[in-house]
């Protein structure tokens, strides 16, 4: 149940990347693609955490620092997808070590997904 949205988003993320964004076309667009869907499926699970706990008792006011907690891998795995099909200039590619560690920070992206999108950031040339 806890995997569910993570697989939901993947299959779902993954009809809207062909439909508006094509096809990826080399191993930058893969890497940012899979990293973007990751970060936004974990964030999806939280969300479904944050569902299920409160459902389940009294949510206080803190669950707004749940909830930012939720929605900051969310947003950052939508700024990865659209930066897939950018050029990896220095800007770009700042943004994208920025959103590796943040991605650490938060947990976004089962651990894998900051590491590629750090590598990316870092190693590859376009």
């Amino acid at each position: 149940m806890i995997f569910s949205p993570l697989i939901f988003t993947i299959a779902l993320g993954s009809i809207w990347v062909k439909k508006e964004l094509g096809i990826p076309d080399d191993i930058k667009e893969w890497s940012l693609v899979t990293s973007g869907l990751l970060y936004m499926g974990t964030g999806a699970m939280m969300v479904m955490q944050i569902l299920i706990s409160s459902l389940q008792s009294n949510p206080g006011a803190l669950v707004i620092v749940t909830i930012f907690f939720a929605f900051v891998p969310l947003f950052m795995g939508y700024k990865i997808l659209i930066k897939s099909k950018e050029e990896l200039d220095r800007e770009t590619r700042s943004k994208l070590v920025l959103y590796g560690f943040l991605g650490l920070l938060f947990w976004a992206g089962l651990i894998i997904g900051p590491v590629i999108v750090l590598f990316t950031g870092l190693a590859l040339r376009k």
